[in-house]
Order: C-alpha cells, then sequence, then structure tokens
C-alpha cells in the first residue's frame, strides 16, 4: 500500500492566510521553499508581503540536521513563480534573538497577521521563536505551528501554552494531521478577537441572551480570563534532555 506523504497543509495555510486577509506573513524555517510559494501566493492575494527567516545551516541541538536549500535558492524559485511580495532573511533566530527581534519590529509596525513556526523543533527553539513573535502580532493576529504532535519539543510547548503560559488572551486548537500519513500534527493559536475588536451581533436568530448580554459577558469573560504576572522562565539549550535524539516510528501510541 502506497503511503501519502501529500502535503495538504500548505494548501491550508494559503486559504487561512487568505480568510484572514493577512498583510504581513511571517514564515520562521523556509528550507527549500515548499511552505513558502503559497504562504507568498497569500500574500499576493492580500496585497501584503511574506517575510521567511532561516538559518540555513546545519542545525539542530546537535547539529544533527544537513543544511536544506539557501535563501540564493528559495528566492530564485519564488522569483520564477512570479512573486516580488517576499523578502528572505538568514538569521539564527534563537542565538541572535535580539537582532531577529529587531527585524521584527522594522519590518512589521502594523503587527504580525499570520506567523508559520517550522524551524528548530527543540522546546528551546520553539519557545524562543514563539515569545519573539507573540508581542508583535496584530490585534487578530495567529500563530501556527507544524509538527506539534510527532516531535516531543513541540508537543511538550503547545501542552504548556494550555498551562504554564496561558495568561488568558489566545485560544488553541491541535490537529492531528499534515504530512500525509505521518500525521506530523498542525497546532492553531489565536488571539481572542471577538471582543478585542468589539464586533456586535448583527444577525438575530434568537438566544438565550439579549445580544447586548452576550456581548456584555463576553466582555466580562474576556477580562476575568485575562492573567497578570505570567513568569516567562528563560530556557537555554542545557535544559533540553537530548541524549536520544532521533526517530522512533514504534512510538505510535502512548507509552
Amino acid at each position: 500500500m502506497t503511503q501519502d506523504f501529500s502535503r495538504k497543509e500548505f494548501e491550508f495555510l494559503e486559504s487561512f492566510a487568505v480568510l484572514l486577509r493577512a498583510k504581513t506573513i511571517i514564515e520562521i524555517g523556509v528550507q527549500k521553499g515548499d511552505s513558502a510559494l503559497y504562504l507568498c501566493r497569500a500574500a499576493q492575494k492580500n496585497k501584503g508581503k511574506y517575510l521567511g527567516f532561516d538559518i540555513w545551516d546545519t542545525h539542530g541541538l546537535k547539529k544533527q540536521f544537513n543544511t536544506c536549500g539557501s535563501a540564493e535558492s528559495v528566492a530564485d524559485f519564488l522569483i520564477k513563480k512570479g512573486f516580488r511580495c517576499f523578502k528572505l532573511i538568514q538569521i539564527d533566530t534563537n542565538r541572535n534573538r535580539e537582532v531577529f527581534e529587531q527585524v521584527l519590529d522594522e519590518s512589521c509596525k502594523d503587527g504580525i497577521d499570520f506567523a508559520f513556526v517550522d524551524a528548530c523543533h527543540s522546546y528551546y527553539g520553539i519557545f524562543n521563536d514563539f515569545f519573539s513573535l507573540y508581542p508583535r502580532l496584530s490585534t487578530t493576529g495567529v500563530v501556527i505551528f507544524h509538527d506539534t504532535l510527532n516531535t516531543d519539543g513541540c508537543r511538550e510547548f503547545m501542552l504548556d501554552l494550555r498551562t504554564k503560559y496561558h495568561d488568558g488572551t489566545f485560544d488553541l486548537i491541535d490537529l492531528p494531521y499534515g504530512y500525509g500519513d505521518v500525521r506530523c500534527g498542525i497546532s492553531i493559536l489565536s488571539k481572542r478577537s471577538f471582543s478585542n475588536l468589539q464586533l456586535g451581533i448583527t444577525e438575530i436568530c434568537g438566544s438565550i441572551s439579549t445580544p447586548q448580554k452576550i456581548e456584555f459577558r463576553e466582555l466580562k469573560w474576556n477580562r476575568h480570563e485575562k492573567k497578570k504576572g505570567i513568569l516567562i522562565p528563560t530556557i537555554k539549550k542545557k535544559d533540553m534532555k537530548s541524549i536520544n535524539i532521533g526517530v522512533y516510528p514504534n512510538r505510535k501510541k502512548f507509552k
């Protein structure tokens, strides 16, 4: 039986970014530009821009992954596809976090509408990338994480976003799909934008409460959910349990 390794999640990313009317689209972890193609298409449809960040070098906690692609090859690929609405930056977003955040501040003055995080899959990597992005999201900003089902660092960070780091300003859902039969996992983090935008109810079909009461309850709930003083620790490479790094295809169920 032939296995399915199709990348339907990239089509989803494009459609979702178009739905959100995302003007500023960020990707961390570009590699050969496979997903960049779809995100550039979304940026073009939205009359926006795409910024892609990648180390384009050997990577991973123990440098266990070889270089995949280059800024030059991706730029050439996207230009040949007819795109001009992009900028590619070669950087280690973790080691050079201050520089990375400075580039974000300079390039995303109206906030980040859509971010796709698919770079270092260690907890250290995804932790630092997220906390560089989140304060810079727009009011309705969304972050999509890749490989959150099958990779330890990504999966634990999703758990901690729901628990240790949840400040009541976002919602998070997991989808056990991506990369065909591999089911790598996609997680979507969205700001709570209904009450942020204060958009009113415009259609009455019958409910338990009046529109005004629904909106009031929503605002009250949102304010109540927000937590101050959430402690965000400093995570370093030395904190990672990296002794047995590798792929374990037999771990299909909880053990």
